[in-house]
């Protein structure tokens, strides 16, 4: 079972990978709706990192507060 952290890892491995292919995208000269496909794509996983990051630093820093009670 994949933990909160294992899931933002992946997260943002995911964002690394499609800015990857936004740039290759850009330098081979692909057609603009591709790239805009790509760019709609890195939108939507930046938000989902952006999400889950937020959830797993909540819930680190709830624990911490609780560890230190």
């Amino acid at each position: 079972m994949s933990t909160l952290y294992d899931e933002v890892n992946n997260l943002k491995s995911c964002v690394e990978n499609i800015r990857k292919e936004v740039r290759d995208s850009i330098r081979m000269g692909e057609e603009i709706c591709i790239i805009n496909q790509r760019l709609r794509e890195l939108e939507s996983a930046q938000k989902q990192f952006e999400r889950a990051y937020s959830l797993w630093f909540q819930f680190e820093v709830s624990e911490d507060s609780i560890s230190k009670k």
